[in-house]
């Protein structure tokens, strides 16, 4: 059996999770996901998505400051799950990743569990698993119908230090521009979680910027987590994706889509790191 706590935000998570659904498709082993709600990401898989094939759902909750913790051995303690062999934690599957292992490896172990925030299997397969619930595509059909020739442009401003860093407003201002430039039909839809950002790019490209209007901004709060996967799915619809560097939400959103991602960095392309 395969046991997976994914780790980090909405978007690591869809990693980790698309990755660990197709080894246990290849491998033919059960697989099981623990999603934690936490401060970070305050809302429950089935709050936001249909559940995907291939794996059972374990959704586990503690509150600020209790419970933190807890390890995932303890936890599978709790559910009986009792025959874990080997616990790998995030760094080392990003170590395994970086040194080339292959994962079917594991599958000559009874039971192997693990952290993950990245995308370590799988990777020439569409990523196509997750289905917002009818609400929340409700909610994405209601934005891409005001699409039409329309460039996705993601600003990550308020949790990602090498995204502020690297990825500055003139960047993606010049970006914008020179799309224009080429097309001066061209308009786009942002995706930010920073409304100061969000008001200056209104202000200096009127009538050019879609956008979907936050209910909120705290991710502890469900309804800012179903507003993420909303600007995560409607990005996907657009035509190419202007994005942060090393953010996998931009990342992710090309993946969705199937859509060309230009990070906009003042380095080389980097690695996805969180």
């Amino acid at each position: 059996m395969l046991i997976l706590k994914p780790h980090g935000g909405l978007c690591n998570r869809l990693l980790a999770l698309h990755s660990t659904i197709e080894l246990s498709r290849v491998l033919d082993m059960p697989a099981k996901f623990v999603w934690w709600e936490d401060d970070e990401l305050g809302a429950s898989y089935t709050s936001l998505f249909e559940l995907p094939e291939r794996i059972e759902y374990l959704n586990h909750q503690y509150k600020k400051h209790t419970g933190l913790l807890r390890t995932i051995p303890n936890l599978v303690r709790r559910l009986k799950l009792r025959r874990y062999r080997r616990h790998y934690r995030w760094k080392e599957m990003k170590k395994l990743s970086r040194e080339g292992f292959d994962f079917t490896q594991w599958g000559n172990r009874s039971c192997i569990q693990f952290e993950a925030n990245h995308m370590f299997y799988g990777h020439d397969v569409p990523f196509d698993r997750f289905r917002p619930v009818p609400k929340i595509q409700h909610l994405i059909d209601g934005v891409t119908s005001q699409f039409s020739n329309t460039i996705g442009v993601h600003i990550r401003r308020t949790d990602h230090r090498p995204a502020i860093e690297n990825s500055g407003t003139d960047l993606f201002v010049s970006a914008i521009r020179s799309a224009i430039e080429e097309d001066a039909n061209v308009n786009f839809f942002l995706a930010t979680d920073d409304s100061i950002e969000e008001e200056n790019l209104r202000k200096m490209f009127p009538g050019k910027i879609i956008t979907y209007p936050k209910r909120s901004r705290d991710r502890a709060d469900p309804l800012a987590i179903e507003d993420a996967v909303v600007d995560l799915f409607a990005l996907a619809k657009t035509k190419r994706i202007i994005g942060s560097f090393a953010s996998t939400y931009s990342q992710t959103a090309g993946l969705i889509g199937d859509v060309q991602v230009d990070y906009v960095s003042n380095n080389a392309s980097p690695e996805i790191i969180r």
